[in-house]
């Protein structure tokens, strides 16, 4: 994936950067994204998607551990998916929470021996840029972790051909004879 710490990534479908200086100690920033048409049918081509219709999220954004920056907030979207099982496109809402932590590369990763790295149990802590961070970039990562891998159509039922009878083994072609066009 491209990263969310570039300003302006050339591969960023929905680039929205955030300049560092605007999160202020002890004030949190408010910040709400929407992806354009544009962007989402980009955004469509990257996820794999038919389309992707809707895209917003509403962030806030405060400063966290003293030099690091920590977001949170949701995501809810709207997008047309395929059916694993009838290989229909659907449309289906997602909604996901986004958290993230930043904080400077010295903190996270050790310049001498004798530094200590600040750890978090259950937190992923990225790299800190030195101006600005591409929220919509994260935005585009956090709903690509909240999509379903195995998309289903409501009311879509896979169906293995299996008799409910006891005692009567499926006959594993029993699916193929469906397919098959009888008048050819």
């Amino acid at each position: 994936m491209t990263d969310p710490n570039t300003a302006s990534s050339p591969h960023s479908e929905f680039s929205r950067p955030l300049a560092l200086d605007q999160v202020i100690d002890g004030q949190a920033l408010h910040m709400s994204v929407e992806a354009n048409a544009d962007e989402r049918s980009a955004l469509a081509a990257r996820l794999k998607l038919p389309a992707v219709n809707a895209l917003t999220a509403e962030l806030a954004i405060s400063k966290w551990r003293g030099s690091g920056i920590a977001m949170s907030g949701q995501l809810s979207a709207n997008v047309t998916q395929t059916c694993v099982i009838t290989l229909e496109p659907f449309e289906e809402g997602v909604s996901g929470t986004i958290e993230a932590h930043f904080l400077p590369p010295r903190l996270i990763e050790p310049q001498e021996e004798e530094d200590v790295l600040l750890e978090a149990e259950d937190e992923v802590i990225e790299p800190l840029p030195e101006s600005s961070i591409d929220v919509g970039e994260l935005v585009t990562q956090h709903l690509s972790l909240a999509l379903d891998p195995h998309p289903k159509k409501p009311g879509a039922e896979f169906t293995n051909g299996a008799s409910d009878e006891p005692g009567v083994s499926p006959n594993p072609f029993s699916v193929l004879k469906g397919l098959v066009d009888p008048d050819s």
